[in-house]
């Protein structure tokens, strides 16, 4: 059966106007720019498609050069929506420099001399490099995203790459001069097939990758302390599951800091719980600043903070505790100028037999000694 190219583009066309919709008014929603960006992507993609299915009734010339521009417009569009949805700089010079060139080859190559098969090599050329931009942005999201959401994109992408050079080679056989265009069933024409329907399917891949950052974020509301960004506690003890199991995989150490501002039902009262929340603000924020990044921190309730030191032992620990005691706990000024600043206590413990209960259970019986012996100090578990 010979595939008939320009019914191949319709459907293409048609098909990805619902998922334009979807996505535009998810856009128009949720107002988030890779979402925005996607969505011009679709639309561009959409028109230029259609276009090509319509070259026999339009002027074939205008509608080859627009329709050709507008695809790898959205192409570009896609990759700018990705670095946006991984909070990455979008290569704009480089997305600008493709279109660019690709603007000035086309004009040339179908008004001042009609080459068809050279412009089927300028732009799969175009179609690769953006491709393979696009890719290398998913892959370096490998350890962020999950597989079963990143392999869809990143396999079309892939698929598109190939795509492309499979047609430079066939525009290379044929002869970049030659006129000729290609037969419904000939390679060139599969390819065309295959390409369109991998970018119709790569527009659903789009949602399922706004599915999966929606998740992300309620996953990390629902672990994390709305006022100090830290991990709740419910999110600690999912951390301290995994820590733990590696603490007795590799046979490291694992210290445990239990921290507590020092009177701060006082600071409540005498100024009011807006003065109280600025101070735990400060603790968590002095507490991201003076640990690595990979130590685990998290606010349990209340005024109480918890941390977990990978790989350190108990003198360590010690030491970092009474760095972090040390540190300046100057939070702001009261209504006459004076200074507000609080003390903490801390009690540190290493890893024991006893399992991950029994570590916090001793660093909290050393706060609690600590705070018994008057406030302001470290001390360890027996």
């Amino acid at each position: 059966m010979n595939l008939h190219i320009p019914t191949v583009y319709l459907f293409s066309a048609l098909a990805l106007g619902s998922v334009t919709l979807g996505m535009a008014l998810l856009a128009w929603r949720d107002r988030s720019a890779y979402l925005r960006e996607w969505a011009w992507a679709l639309l561009l993609a959409m028109l230029g498609l259609y276009l090509m299915s319509q070259q026999a009734q339009l002027h074939a010339a205008w509608s080859v050069f627009s329709a050709n521009l507008l695809l790898l417009s959205g192409l570009a569009l896609l990759c700018a929506g990705y670095a946006r949805l991984f909070e990455q700089a979008v290569p704009w010079r480089t997305l600008a420099a493709v279109l660019g060139l690709e603007t000035l080859a086309f004009f040339a190559l179908t008004f001042l001399a009609n080459m068809m098969v050279a412009r089927v090599f300028a732009f799969s050329a175009a179609q690769v490099v953006l491709s393979t931009l696009a890719a290398r942005l998913l892959w370096r999201q490998r350890q962020r995203l999950s597989w079963a959401v990143l392999v869809i994109p990143l396999g079309l992408h892939t698929v598109l790459t190939l795509v492309g050079l499979l047609r430079i080679g066939w525009a290379l056989l044929q002869g970049v001069r030659s006129t000729e265009t290609p037969a419904a069933g000939s390679p060139d024409g599969l390819l065309i097939m295959l390409g369109a329907v991998s970018g119709l399917a790569l527009a659903q891949s789009l949602l399922a990758m706004h599915a999966a950052r929606l998740l992300g974020t309620l996953e990390s509301q629902a672990s994390t302390d709305a006022l100090t960004g830290l991990l709740n506690r419910r999110g600690f003890e999912a951390v301290l599951d995994r820590e733990w199991r590696r603490h007795q995989r590799l046979d490291k150490p694992l210290s445990v800091l239990m921290i507590d501002i020092d009177h701060f039902k006082q600071v409540n009262d005498q100024h009011g719980h807006a003065v109280g929340d600025a101070a735990l603000r400060h603790l968590g924020r002095v507490l991201r600043e003076h640990l690595r990044p990979y130590d685990v921190c998290a606010r349990l309730g209340g005024e109480e903070f918890c941390i977990l030191l990978p790989d350190v032992g108990l003198d360590v620990a010690r030491q970092t505790a009474e760095r972090l005691r040390q540190s300046d706990w100057v939070f702001g000024n009261d209504a006459q100028g004076t200074p507000l600043r609080f003390t903490i206590s801390i009690g540190v413990a290493a890893s024991t037999p006893g399992g991950s209960t029994a570590a916090l259970a001793s660093a909290d019986q050393a706060l609690y000694r600590a705070k018994a012996l008057g406030r302001n100090r470290v001390e360890t578990s027996a």
